[in-house]
């Protein structure tokens, strides 16, 4: 089409999403894209994840013959990094990884409706995921007396739930009406998404720190010598267990 039409805006949906920069084409047909290398990335990581929790889960059900919650709990997780896999490779059907000169109007919006769902469903793999370790943490290091792992993973449980429902309670409200989050179009109103993705963010790297560190710092007061303390500690901060 015409872009000339586009400019310096269009209600049209078949418009680039964005003014190209001086001396570049929008809606390039063969444009520059990394979708290729994203998609790879994502489905690399979910073949190496799949087979583990599939031993894990063969391991506990058909030898050990005892599933415990922690397993219960990674099957939860691992089911909603499934989803949130599939949401992002679906997201890039439309143009994700590609300048937004070189995408349309209507393939901007449905990108960032899949963003949405991603950002929306993401707490609750992320809490399930960190409830396994810190149940296995706790499990391997207090089995049958309270210590400061067994305060501190407790500790961490209540904080991960209490931040990971707020998380997605803010996600479910951010737009309102939802549709407005990738339609600015749409009459409402809508949370400050830039300061809220920044919040989740930060949250999220402390709460990963936390997860981390708290089960180093249990380690280092056993009655070990420094060598087993350093690999007891670069096992547990892993998150191997």
């Amino acid at each position: 089409m015409d872009n000339s039409k586009c400019l310096p805006i269009s209600p049209s949906l078949n418009c680039p999403a964005l003014r190209p920069p001086p001396g570049l084409r929008a809606l390039d047909p063969r444009p520059h894209t990394l979708r290729p290398a994203m998609i790879a990335t994502i489905t690399t990581c979910l073949a190496l994840t799949i087979p583990a929790l599939g031993i894990r889960i063969f391991t506990r059900s058909f030898i050990l013959r005892r599933l415990q919650v922690e397993d219960y709990s990674i099957m939860i997780a691992s089911l909603g990094y499934i989803t949130i896999t599939a949401l992002t490779i679906l997201s890039y059907t439309y143009g994700r990884g590609t300048h937004q000169w070189n995408i349309t109007i209507a393939n901007a919006r449905m990108q960032v409706k899949y963003i949405y769902w991603i950002h929306f469903l993401y707490p609750i793999p992320m809490f399930f995921a960190k409830l396994a370790l810190l149940l296995q943490i706790k499990r391997i290091s207090t089995p049958t007396r309270r210590t400061f792992i067994y305060y501190s993973t407790s500790l961490l449980i209540i904080a991960n739930a209490i931040v990971y429902l707020a998380a997605l309670i803010v996600f479910a409200l951010i737009c309102r009406p939802r549709e407005k989050f990738w339609n600015p179009a749409v009459p409402g109103n809508c949370l400050d998404t830039g300061k809220t993705l920044l919040a989740s963010s930060v949250v999220n790297l402390v709460s990963d720190v936390a997860v981390l560190v708290v089960p180093v710092i249990g380690v280092w007061g056993l009655g070990l010598g420094w060598r087993r303390k350093v690999g007891v500690g670069v096992v547990f901060g892993m998150g191997v267990p």
